[in-house]
């Protein structure tokens, strides 16, 4: 089984993080597949560059991509992500296991599925702090690039840019890495804080848990037992088309969204990852657009509020992993079958 600790190919019209080594493997992964399964068995490939993505290896994870269609939960994007639904299904077939038609449940238990995806989340972390880590630096120096993949994620998803005071961005900077690197801690032992929780048993949990018809969210951070848990509900399940549920890397994202919850209870829902209106006053929970003109947005946190904000740390994370943002793309809730 291959894996890959950084995004391959071409997404959005930009490079990935195309590292060589990952290159590689999905070229291995691709040279098992047979061509009329969307492969390039017996290919011989070019010598991977730091940071470019062929065209021949760009074309081949698309073609790749629209050929099994059908067993993906996303349209072709033309990258493979760690921990993706096209990195499942190239090892899958790869292999020879066969894969199944469309994405299906596995079965699991609610917990379990999001163990699953456990470590995933902890490599999304681990992006993160790596990547403020060397951006801290030069920032500390004053040879920072602005104009770096670190530097535009922290802008966008922190809003270090509407800081005036040097001082007070560096110190930022620092409280944000110190918030990942606390993530990543409560996500290494996912079976103390992960707990399975009936919908029956969710609603004395929620002010509206008792109205008809009311379903609880797939994941929260709620005390139970004389202790803190993040709990999912029978909504947390894998993604189908005919069924719902959430892909691979919403569910990752759910995953390091509610580990913010659960290590300090000043991280709170602001705004989510898919509001990009650029009004709104704070409110200090998240709502819908629209819906309620005291509602927050994304683009329109203050630093720190983003410091403090949930979504902003999956969102950040998955901005690193993948070089690029898209709201219409972010992984959460708001796009399901990603």
């Amino acid at each position: 089984m291959e894996t890959i600790d950084a995004s391959v190919g071409i997404a959005g019209g930009k490079q990935c993080y195309n590292v060589p080594k990952d290159q590689e493997a999905i070229q291995r992964l691709l040279g098992q597949i047979p061509v009329s399964q969307g492969g390039c068995m017996g290919k011989s490939w070019k010598r991977a560059m730091w940071g470019i993505c062929a065209q021949d290896l760009a074309d081949a994870i698309r073609k790749f991509q629209e050929t099994n269609r059908a067993k993906l939960a996303f349209a072709p994007d033309g990258h493979v992500d760690p921990g993706g639904s096209t990195l499942d299904l190239l090892n899958s077939m790869a292999s020879g296991t066969p894969a199944p038609a469309s994405p299906t449940t596995t079965g699991l238990t609610q917990s379990a599925l999001a163990m699953k995806v456990s470590g995933h989340a902890i490599a999304w972390c681990q992006a993160a702090i790596d990547a403020i880590r060397t951006y801290g630096l030069a920032f500390a120096t004053g040879s920072q690039d602005d104009n770096s993949v670190t530097a535009k994620a922290l802008n966008i998803h922190f809003h270090l840019d509407q800081i005036p005071d040097r001082s007070k961005t560096a110190g930022q900077i620092d409280l944000i890495s110190d918030n990942f690197h606390e993530i990543k801690h409560a996500l290494l032992s996912p079976s103390s804080s992960f707990r399975d929780i009936t919908t029956s048993d969710a609603a004395p949990l929620f002010k509206d848990g008792t109205k008809p018809g009311w379903v609880p969210p797939p994941a929260f951070v709620s005390s139970k037992d004389g202790r803190k848990w993040i709990f999912f509900t029978p909504s947390f399940r894998e993604w189908s088309a005919a069924g719902g549920g959430y892909g691979p890397n919403a569910r990752t994202a759910m995953v390091v969204h509610e580990a913010g919850h659960y290590i300090d209870n000043a991280i709170i829902d602001y705004a989510y990852e898919w509001t990009n209106a650029s009004a709104g006053i704070d409110q200090g929970e998240a709502c819908v657009p629209g819906s309620d003109p005291k509602c927050l947005y994304y683009q329109a946190l203050t630093p720190d509020q983003a410091l403090n904000n949930a979504s902003c740390y999956p969102t950040f994370a998955a901005h690193i992993l993948r070089k690029f943002d898209s709201i219409s793309t972010r992984y959460g809730a708001g796009n399901p079958s990603l």
